[in-house]
């Protein structure tokens, strides 16, 4: 079951601000009870923890949150203010021929 998180104004209970509950995906948009004084609570919502995704995937999201407000311009010659070519202008690494008539098929000598 996924985790929600409510918030409780009631002045005087325990809780008196955000807590989080783990409910059925069904009741996502239904408010729920506050654990102490049981008034009904909305959802808030919470970014997400970014720090848990891989390397990869977060050096993806932040070039791609740049490239909205400063989109790298390349020159005539294909190469931007620090050097790099894009991916459709740099060299290709070239395919491996078999010198088999039957390239898919794995022989043994």
């Amino acid at each position: 079951m996924p985790t929600y998180d409510y918030i409780c104004e009631v002045e005087g209970c325990a809780v008196q601000g955000a807590f989080e509950l783990n409910r059925p995906v069904r009741l996502h948009d239904t408010p729920a009870a506050c654990p102490d004084c049981g008034e009904l609570c909305q959802r808030i919502f919470k970014m997400p923890f970014v720090a848990k995704l891989k390397p990869g995937v977060r050096n993806a999201i932040e070039r791609n949150i740049k490239s909205r407000y400063e989109p790298n311009v390349y020159s005539s010659s294909g190469e931007n203010k620090h050097g790099v070519k894009p991916p459709s202008h740099r060299p290709k690494k070239p395919r491996k021929v078999s010198s088999s008539p039957r390239p898919w098929v794995i022989e043994s000598k």
